[in-house]
């Protein structure tokens, strides 16, 4: 298996070891290519004798050639620019390893090694310090393997800061096309370093009891959407700060906001909204029961043998593996694979609230409808309720031809109720008509004041446009003004 960026999915693919690439077995593509020669040249020379072509390589990957030693001149091995580089950053990545402990110690190794080797190849690490690329390559594997370390851990054992680090990050998933990956495009799960941060906030003998509490609490707020927007850090400070009152360990926010590298006003900002959501109305022994019910209904629509079962009719969307056809239907619209991934990043499929842009949505609404004049509500109660109407999901929609008289009437306004929608609206709408009409005036204002005060009407005749013409610029001193004004007069021309 392996990611194809033309079917943006894990596919099958085929190997070709006489061509030496690796294809795509749904869209053809052409994943990798590598093709070479595994036999051995030979030249000869001049006295007729055949030599190998090439060099004579170390285990560690070191040519051959002449050295200086003392005493004079003998064969050593000596590093390329190449393999410095390599080892160079093969160093970095074990010492973050061991810095910061992350288990297991040689396969991350290795396969951050993997990545700086490829980034090594592109030409990524010209003008970028080797620390920076090193550290990229293991979050990349971090992400990958979903271990519990942020990005800013990496900032805080190098001792940078972590956008630089982050944009670094940005640019490698960019020349390795992983942007558009799976991997990070879904959101983090925050329950991923609960119990790297609850280690660290030493509660001692309540680890398990307080990580549980904390697992059901960012649960709840996922199925709140209090996730959606928000750094992981956020929920998981605010979730084990709660926990850890709940089951009596005093700690301070300052305690907590050193773990999880967050601010004491942003850990007291998701503390509050979670005290408005509708679990923070509940007492501790109802939380508790509550989360287990959800925890076993989860478990038992996992162990339901559902799998192979046809999709709902009404179901739009559904996963990409149903779309393409390459895996069953489990419930939900969704895989099983997908309904499980569906599971961790929303906390469940129930007892959630509305999401947050949809109830902002409609608060404006609301308000303006609780302040509307009294005499709306007089002229709402003489205008009849039209019926609602079932409609089955599987009809299809009517065309206007097939409407009766009857029917149709109740999609036109008889003229008061054509009047009471104008008043509703402009009463909801009245601060932006209001808007629009200081606007209006406004540019009517500027109009009249940039027009000139004396601007004439257009001259007749050529006589009034020189008149004009000399009344408003002077053009010498020297000039009878009034004998020039009296050259085109009536008088003047009878005389001529």
């Amino acid at each position: 298996m392996a990611y194809c960026g033309h079917c943006k999915q894990e596919v099958e693919v085929e190997n070709d070891d006489a061509n030496g690439y690796q294809c795509c077995t749904t869209c053809g593509a052409v994943l990798d290519e590598g093709g070479f020669s595994t036999e051995v040249t030979f030249t000869k020379g001049a006295g007729g004798v055949s030599t190998a072509d090439g060099q004579f390589l170390s285990d560690a990957a070191a040519s051959r050639g002449l050295a200086r030693i003392s005493g004079g001149r003998g064969y050593g091995y000596q590093l390329d620019s190449h393999e410095k580089s390599l080892n160079k950053g093969r160093s970095e990545v074990t010492q973050l390893v061991d810095r910061l402990r992350i288990a297991p110690r040689d396969d991350t190794v290795e396969a951050a090694s993997r990545l700086y080797k490829l980034a090594l190849s592109r030409n990524f690490t010209r003008g970028r310090r080797t620390q920076l690329v090193a550290a990229a390559c293991l979050y990349i594997v971090c992400r990958q393997d979903s271990k519990p370390f942020m990005l800013i851990d990496f900032s805080d054992a190098l001792q940078v800061n972590v956008f630089t680090l982050g944009a670094v990050f940005l640019h490698l998933c960019k020349l390795l096309r992983l942007e558009e990956h799976p991997m990070f495009q879904r959101p983090v799960d925050p329950s991923l370093y609960l119990h790297r941060f609850a280690n660290r906030l030493c509660v001692n003998d309540k680890f398990h009891a307080v990580t549980n509490t904390a697992l059901r609490l960012v649960a709840s707020m996922k199925r709140d959407w209090m996730q959606t927007g928000r750094r992981p850090s956020g929920i998981c400070g605010a979730a084990l700060f709660i926990a850890a009152h709940i089951h009596g360990v005093e700690k301070s926010k300052r305690d907590v906001v050193n773990i999880v590298h967050v601010g004491e006003a942003t850990l007291a900002k998701r503390v509050k909204e979670f005290a408005l959501t509708t679990s923070g109305d509940l007492t501790i022994e109802e939380f508790e029961d509550e989360g287990r019910a959800l925890e076993a209904q989860h478990r038992k629509e996992l162990q339901l043998n559902t799998i192979g079962a046809p999709a709902p009719a009404h179901t739009k969307g559904g996963c990409q593996h149903l779309t393409a056809g390459a895996a069953q239907h489990f419930a939900h619209g969704m895989c099983k694979v997908c309904y499980e991934e569906f599971l961790e990043v929303t906390g469940g499929t129930s007892a959630g609230a509305d999401p947050p842009a949809f109830t902002a949505g409609l608060a404006p609404k609301k308000v303006a409808l609780m302040h509307c004049p009294a005499e709306l509500d007089g002229a709402a109660g003489g205008v009849p309720a039209a019926p609602a109407a079932d409609v089955a999901d599987d009809v299809a929609d009517e065309e206007l031809s097939e409407l009766e008289d009857d029917e149709a009437s109740l999609y036109l306004h008889t003229p008061e109720e054509a009047k009471l929608k104008e008043l509703i609206w402009t009463e909801l709408n009245r601060e932006f008509l209001d808007c629009q009409s200081a606007k209006a005036a406004a540019l009517e204002s500027a109009a009249a004041k940039a027009r000139p005060e004396d601007m004439l009407e257009p001259a007749e005749t050529p006589e009034e446009a020189t008149r004009r013409m000399l009344d408003a610029k002077k053009l010498s001193s020297k000039i009878n003004y009034n004998a020039l004004a009296n050259l085109f007069s009536e008088t003047s021309r009878g005389e001529q």
